[in-house]
């Protein structure tokens, strides 16, 4: 199996070094010459060819696949092109700018039997793995509210704001997290250094009835990458930068109601529980090269891969409303 990667730019050779290093690799293209120049130096890159003109690929025999590492507002037209030249897809996050266009992608993709897969890497995160792994236990019981913080300095993607650049991340993760999807949103956000937003603040309602909260910032003095979720019997933080998760064996209980004639006089009998906290082992494998091997697997397998098209798909709706809420005057959107 050979494939073609399109986009050299800012995370195009983070998925050259690794699909090269699975030996899948076979021609790359970006339409800017002098970015193809420092890797055409590069021994490592010898057995690649690399282009400025990327619809030859599609063209080629040996190209099963065609890698989209492309600005977003890109992918649609590269993807549709890929599929009708019978190629299989990966595209980076988020899959497109439209949830119609999202649709269409995947709809071809079915039609042509051609494996999609998107890049949300952090489904392949061992610490969000792990973190499914904890939530669904019966220890940690059910699940209250969750929220999550993705804060940095930086940087800044303008023309897209902070939700379009951070948020496919942390829906992807709650997507899968709570084998649910988002229903309703409602998006505040502002701009402090550019016309695009770059502080925002998201609620979402999720179809399983629970409540989740977004910090998402490209203003913060702190870099943080953090997801806390409280359940029944546990309450779990999940540090996606050190990598590390704590699960707290806290937990509020309350006597039943029934044993207790006066209602307004139970609200004041609960216990609070305080116990251990437990810090997992984590495997220390690297998400980018899991996901890309189960691109590659799929192909092989014909199977789906755990970010499809159809998780893509839910993200870009998602998106799509948080932007409707925030452009609407900062009301609840369904998605």
């Amino acid at each position: 199996m050979k494939l073609a990667l399109i986009g050299l730019g800012y995370w195009g050779p983070n998925l050259l070094r690794v699909f090269n290093n699975l030996g899948v690799l076979s021609a790359a293209f970006d339409k800017d010459a002098d970015k193809i120049k420092k890797f055409v130096k590069n021994p490592v890159y010898r057995d690649i060819h690399f282009d400025t003109d990327w619809e030859t690929c599609l063209g080629r025999a040996d190209v099963e696949g065609v890698i989209i590492a492309t600005p977003p507002d890109t992918h649609y037209m590269f993807a549709m092109k890929s599929l009708e030249s019978n190629k299989h897809l990966f595209i980076e996050k988020p899959m497109t700018l439209k949830a119609t266009e999202a649709e269409e992608i995947v709809k071809l993709a079915n039609e042509k039997n051609k494996v999609i897969m998107v890049g949300h890497i952090f489904l392949y995160s061992p610490e969000i793995i792990k973190l499914k792994e904890i939530i669904n236990s019966e220890e940690f019981g059910d699940i209250h509210y969750a929220y999550i913080q993705r804060l940095n300095l930086g940087q800044i993607q303008s023309p897209a704001n902070v939700i379009e650049d951070l948020a496919p991340h942390d829906i992807s993760i709650l997507n899968y997290l709570f084998d649910s999807t988002c229903s309703e949103v409602l998006a505040t956000a502002t701009s402090h250094v550019i016309d695009s937003e770059d502080v925002a603040f998201i609620n979402m309602k999720y179809k399983n009835g629970l409540m989740v909260h977004l910090h998402l910032s490209w203003l913060d003095p702190l870099k943080i990458r953090k997801t806390v979720i409280v359940g029944t019997k546990q309450m779990v933080i999940c540090d996606s930068g050190t990598k590390q998760i704590e699960v707290y064996n806290k937990r509020v209980d309350i006597k039943e109601r029934n044993q207790i004639s006066n209602l307004s006089y139970a609200r004041h009998l609960m216990s609070y529980r305080y116990g251990d906290i437990i810090i997992p082992y984590i495997d220390n494998a690297e998400p980018m090269m899991l996901e890309c091997k189960e691109f590659i697997n799929c192909i092989e397998e014909g199977r789906k891969p755990l970010a499809s098209g159809s998780v893509g798909f839910e993200v870009v709706k998602t998106l799509e409303a948080m932007q409707k809420s925030l452009k609407g005057g900062q009301k609840w959107v369904k998605v």
